[in-house]
């Protein structure tokens, strides 16, 4: 695993893959990308919701915290 300057896990190696993880302005998570291959967006919406979508399939998620 790799971390940032501020302790944020940035890269992680599970079973000889590595995956990078992308943060927004805010801090908060909004990518996870396989090299420069996105697998999955974590995309804000309005209040306090977000929605996952991951790339060439035709569903998303989307959870609200409370």
């Amino acid at each position: 695993m790799t971390y940032d300057a501020l302790g944020r896990m940035v890269e992680q190696n599970r079973s000889g893959s590595y995956t990078q993880i992308v943060y927004g302005p805010d801090g908060g998570k909004l990518a996870l990308m396989n090299g420069q291959t996105l697998s999955k967006a974590f995309v804000p919406l309005s209040g306090s919701a977000t929605t996952k979508l991951r790339p060439f399939r035709a569903w998303a998620t989307t959870t609200f915290i409370f």
